[in-house]
């Protein structure tokens, strides 16, 4: 799970480099881990981040550091009770590591 609280968002303001800022510090951060799994023989080669379709920010975030939306992996989906998938509306955004 990956979340930056609000007080965070947008900071620090005086980055000089995107790359700078907390929300792209913990994407490659999380990036650079699961290369590093992945090495080790650990985990698949996609990361997949599961994105709330109004989260618009997010979604540019993951798009900027080339994570791509993996169509047809929007929830709920047909086979998935939405009773059942209560907060589990979202889109699938994977990134081959």
């Amino acid at each position: 799970m990956l979340a930056l609280h609000e007080d965070y968002w947008g900071k620090p303001k005086n980055a000089q480099d995107v790359e700078d800022k907390y929300s792209r510090q913990i994407v490659r951060h999380l990036q650079a881990a699961a290369k590093e799994a992945q090495k080790g023989g650990q985990r698949e080669r996609l990361l997949t981040l599961y994105v709330h379709p109004d989260a618009e920010h997010a979604q540019s975030l993951y798009e900027a550091c080339g994570f791509t939306l993996a169509p047809g992996r929007f929830l709920p989906t047909p086979d998935i009770d939405p009773e059942k998938a209560a907060g589990f509306l979202g889109m699938d955004y994977v990134w081959d590591c």
